[in-house]
């Protein structure tokens, strides 16, 4: 399901623009999109720190993944906006990097975020990061975001899987379209009923992973 487009009158558009507010009050994110995580290209890379780095491991197992929140539809008035989610539905804990993030008429564009995961969980299923106007988490906050030396082998990066990509699962992405058509004299309620079974189904899933 990728795109919807709908030609409704301006009353119809009220009844959209209504059905949305509810869908943001009921606690669903703007978007959702899958990560995919891989190696680094090269230790020249990584932002690695001889003492004192700003991102050092709690586990001895685990992979410290870090990577750039980069989209067409990203935007958030702030990063309390975004969250980590695992396949169970659990809230991952994130370090934000404040000093490399990107504004543009008063929202984050683009912020370099990290996390330690476990790698075996993934063979569950893959995270999911979710952001929107619905979404509020607390995140640690750094300047610069460092790694110690001695974990070179544990850092991995994360890119975000396109909507369109073959990794990706369809059933994640939901993007409405309306097209306000000043000229129509009617609306018919059937044209809702793709939106309502959207929401619905985004909402039992909420639940569902909750």
């Amino acid at each position: 399901m990728r795109l919807f487009s709908m030609r409704l009158s301006r009353h119809g558009c009220r009844i959209a623009a209504a059905t949305l507010l509810i869908a943001s009050a009921a606690g669903l994110p703007a978007a959702v999109v899958e990560l995919r995580i891989e190696d680094t290209d090269s230790q020249a890379e990584l932002p690695l720190s001889a003492a004192d780095a700003s991102f050092t491991p709690a586990g001895e197992q685990t992979w410290l993944v870090y990577g750039r929140i980069t989209s067409p539809s990203f935007s958030v008035t702030d990063a309390a906006r975004i969250r980590l989610v695992n396949s169970s539905g659990e809230v991952l804990p994130l370090t934000v990097e404040t000093g490399s993030a990107f504004s543009e008429f008063g929202d984050i564009i683009a912020l370099t975020v990290a996390f330690e995961f476990d790698p075996l969980e993934l063979a569950a299923g893959p995270l999911r990061l979710e952001w929107g106007a619905a979404v509020t988490e607390s995140h640690r906050a750094v300047p610069s975001l460092t790694f110690p030396a001695t974990a070179v082998g544990r850092i991995r990066k994360f890119s975000l899987l396109s909507p369109g990509s073959d990794e990706a699962d369809p059933a994640q992405f939901a993007t409405i379209e309306i097209i306000a058509d000043s000229h129509a004299d009617q609306y018919y309620l059937w044209y809702l009923l793709p939106m309502v079974v959207i929401f619905v189904l985004l909402v039992v899933r909420k639940q569902w992973n909750s």
